[in-house]
C-alpha cells in the first residue's frame, strides 16, 4: 500500500553549507502521503539541518526540495505553514511567558478561522492532551519537560498541518513519557492522517514507530529501507541500536 501512495515531500541532491563548512552532501529522499519517516544518526550528523532546510529556516545552497508537486526550495517558513508544513523542533521552544492556552492560539497564526472553528481546534488538542486542558491558564514556562513538548505539538496540530516534523520529541524527558510522547505520534499519524518526518536519536524507538527511514552520517544517506529490514541489520543494529 505504502509504495502507491502519493510523495507529498521529495529532496533531491540538497546540499546545505554554515558559511564555508558543508553540512548536508547531495540528500535525496522522499516521504509518502500518511507515512512515518524517520531520520536517525548520531549528534552532529545533519539530522536538524536537514529539516530546518524543508521548514525554510535554512535555505539549501543546491539540489531542490518539493512539497506536493511545487518546488519550495527558496520559500520562506511562513509560507510553508500556510502550506501545511508544521516543524516542533528540539528544545521545544514554547512561549514561556504566555499560558498554555495564548501558545495554542498562536499556533493558528497562519489560518483565518472564525472563533466557532479556533475552539474546535482547541477542543482537539485537548482530546489529545488532557493535561494541557487542566493548565489551560497556565505559563507555557512552568510546565514540565513532558508537558511542554506536549503543548510545542499541539501547537503544531492547531494548523492543520499535512506534514509534521519532529525534531529529537524524546530529548530531556523520562522514559515513561518518552513511551507516551512516540504513541501520541503514531496516534497523529494514524487518526489524523497526518504525515510525519521523524528526527530522532532513539533510533530504537524511531525504528519501532516508522515506515521507512534513512541513515544519516556526517551529512551523507548511509542506508535507507523499511524500518523493520534496518532493525535486522547488523551495521544498523551495532551502530545505532546498542547491539
Amino acid at each position: 500500500m505504502m509504495s502507491t501512495a502519493k510523495v507529498i515531500l521529495a529532496l533531491k541532491n540538497v546540499d546545505v553549507f554554515y558559511g564555508q563548512v558543508q553540512a548536508l552532501f547531495g540528500i535525496t529522499l522522499d516521504v509518502k502521503q500518511s507515512e512515518i519517516v524517520s531520520i536517525i544518526g548520531s549528534n552532529g550528523a545533519g539530522k536538524t539541518t536537514t529539516m530546518r532546510s524543508i521548514s525554510g529556516l535554512h535555505g539549501a545552497h543546491g539540489g531542490q526540495i518539493m512539497f506536493e508537486g511545487e518546488d519550495i526550495t527558496k520559500q520562506k517558513s511562513h509560507v510553508l505553514v500556510k502550506k501545511g508544513i508544521i516543524y516542533v523542533p528540539e528544545g521545544r521552544l514554547v512561549f514561556a511567558d504566555m499560558s498554555v492556552q495564548d501558545n495554542l492560539e498562536m499556533g493558528a497564526f497562519s489560518k483565518d478561522y472564525s472563533r466557532k472553528e479556533l475552539l474546535a481546534h482547541l477542543e482537539e488538542q485537548f482530546a489529545l492532551f488532557p493535561r494541557l486542558k487542566e493548565r489551560r491558564p497556565q505559563l507555557a514556562g512552568s510546565l514540565s519537560g513532558g508537558e511542554q513538548q506536549m503543548l510545542a505539538i499541539a501547537r503544531g496540530l492547531m494548523s492543520d498541518p499535512k506534514l509534521i516534523m519532529f525534531d529529537e520529541p524524546s530529548l530531556g524527558l523520562a522514559p515513561v513519557i518518552v513511551d507516551e510522547m512516540f504513541d501520541t505520534i503514531v496516534r497523529i499519524n494514524k487518526d489524523r492522517r497526518v504525515t510525519v518526518l521523524l528526527v530522532e536519536q532513539n533510533a530504537y524507538m524511531a525504528l519501532s514507530i516508522s515506515n521507512r527511514a534513512y541513515v544519516l552520517e556526517n551529512g551523507v544517506i548511509k542506508a535507507s529501507g523499511e524500518s523493520s529490514n534496518l532493525m535486522e541489520s547488523d551495521d544498523i543494529r551495532k551502530s545505532y541500536l546498542g547491539g
